[in-house]
């Protein structure tokens, strides 16, 4: 979470809904952030597809998928739909019908036909149009926060879904929201739609070049397959100064990868469409040639041609990754503790160590699907099974126990580094009329857990009124404990 100021609104009550939004929404693009508040899944449309290509291979012939299998998927659709309000309203009265007929004892034709169906009902422009309707009057009727924070969730995973990359939606909310070259005064409701109409939904031409490795000059032919250009050398088109230095390459050590008409939403897109096509050529050279992949650069320029423009883009972080100050700081702590401690049988350490690998390998892959795959493959190499249970059953109850023992202790943890941040000096002094403990987690745990300390709770949240978002996560804490 960041702690705006809010120097460029005229701040009143009827604007809490559209300021809450707003945090939110630079919560969950923020690097920063806690990874537990970003909530992010696999989009319902990556889902659909996966089922309809199940289909066609087993219609052709090349492929049996598992009732198992495809009864899952259909449940995690289902689970979807009924947890997206606006997936609902899109799909309307006959959403039962689509529900019943998406089942595994029913022909493929049929279930084909339901899948297209709702993939047609939830299209991006007709899901956006519902979704900036219903978020607005959620912004607008702002006393209800559980509903907005999920509608204003589900707006960033549809950007993220449809192409958007975290580092444009964070830009663009303090562009918004919080300008710091105070151009952009917000005053009133209506300026949520200022932020809706930088989303236009449309894919943009732009041409992208990478530094790499020059194993790459001996493939060209691949590469021009793939429409890949290897040069090694370019004038400046657009910024002398910005290109001349990229392009630099005296001692022929190094060439580029020029990607053509990559078509995407935003620069930041541009980048990972052409650098994916980039990996699938390395990867491919690797299986013919069983060498090390060859490397190119996680930096690059990016042209916009048409508006004679270009800009360096680097590698955006992985999702997973954690970068907060505070949890390194811990790690600092704990690491050589570990390290000095940890102690396992040599067959235990060896699946130990193959956990720790794959757990290493997830936070260095981009796509989410990947890491959720990485990251349970990881607990299977951890767990051994015994004969009564599944592997899944395993994981599924050593996941759940991790979840029950830590995740109220983690959110107390994260509430009292938050306040601390918020404001230090307020902090302090409730501390010292709690009297309770040096210990900043048990203080936090007292205030939003006892009821005799309501009224000093409250003291601290009267002070909260330009930081909905803190003022929410600290009220949701006292409701669940």
């Amino acid at each position: 979470m960041i702690f705006t100021k809010l120097d460029t609104w005229k701040y009143e009550q009827k604007l809490e809904g559209l300021l809450f939004f707003s945090q939110r929404l630079l919560e969950l693009s923020y690097d920063k952030s806690d990874y537990t508040e970003k909530s992010m899944s696999i989009p319902i449309k990556d889902v659909i597809e996966e089922c309809l290509e199940y289909i066609d291979l087993e219609d052709k012939g090349l492929y049996s998928v598992s009732k198992t299998e495809m009864d899952m998927l259909f449940e995690e659709i289902k689970d979807y739909i009924r947890c997206d309000s606006v997936a609902k309203e899109l799909l309307g009265i006959k959403i039962d019908y689509y529900f019943a007929k998406l089942n595994v004892d029913n022909d493929n034709n049929t279930i084909r036909n339901i899948l297209e169906i709702i993939d047609m009902k939830i299209n991006p422009d007709e899901y956006y149009s519902e979704l900036k309707r219903v978020l607005k009057e959620a912004i607008v009727d702002y006393n209800k926060k559980d509903n907005l924070i999920t509608l204003t969730t589900q707006l960033f995973k549809f950007l993220i879904s449809y192409g958007y990359q975290k580092g444009t939606i964070y830009f663009l909310i303090n562009k918004c929201f919080f300008d710091k070259e105070k151009r952009n005064k917000i005053d009133s409701i209506d300026d949520v739609d200022k932020f809706f109409d930088y989303f236009d939904l449309e894919f943009k031409l732009f041409e992208v070049v990478f530094v790499a490795s020059n194993i790459y000059k001996e493939i060209d032919d691949s590469c021009s397959q793939l429409g890949l250009e290897v040069i090694e050398e370019r004038k400046p088109l657009y910024n002398k100064s910005l290109e001349g230095k990229f392009y630099r390459n005296g001692e022929k050590k190094k060439v580029y990868i020029k990607v053509s008409d990559v078509k995407a939403v935003d620069y930041q897109h541009a980048m990972r469409k052409a650098s994916e096509r980039i990996g699938l050529l390395s990867d491919l050279f690797v299986v013919f040639s069983h060498r090390s992949k060859p490397w190119f650069s996680d930096y690059c320029l990016v042209y916009k041609h048409d508006k004679e423009n270009v800009v360096k883009i680097t590698k955006q972080n992985n999702t997973m990754s954690s970068l907060s100050e505070n949890e390194f700081s811990y790690t600092k702590k704990l690491f050589p503790i570990f390290i000095s401690r940890f102690g396992l049988k040599s067959d235990s350490f060896q699946r130990f160590n193959r956990g720790v690998e794959l757990h290493a390998h997830a936070l260095e892959t981009d796509e989410l699907a990947s890491q959720i795959l990485n990251l349970w493959i990881c607990l299977e190499a951890l767990l051994i099974t015994s004969k009564t249970k599944s592997h899944i059953a395993k994981v599924m109850d050593s996941v759940g126990l991790i979840n029950k023992c830590y995740t109220i202790r983690t959110r107390i943890s994260n509430l009292r580094q938050l306040l601390l941040q918020w404001n230090k000096e307020e902090f302090l002094l409730i501390k010292n009329k709690l009297d309770l403990s040096s210990n900043d987690d048990i203080v936090v745990a007292a205030l939003v857990g006892l009821y005799e300390y309501k009224d000093i709770a409250g003291e601290l949240l009267s002070k909260m009124q330009d930081q909905p978002l803190l003022r929410y996560k600290f009220m949701k804490l006292v409701r669940e404990i």
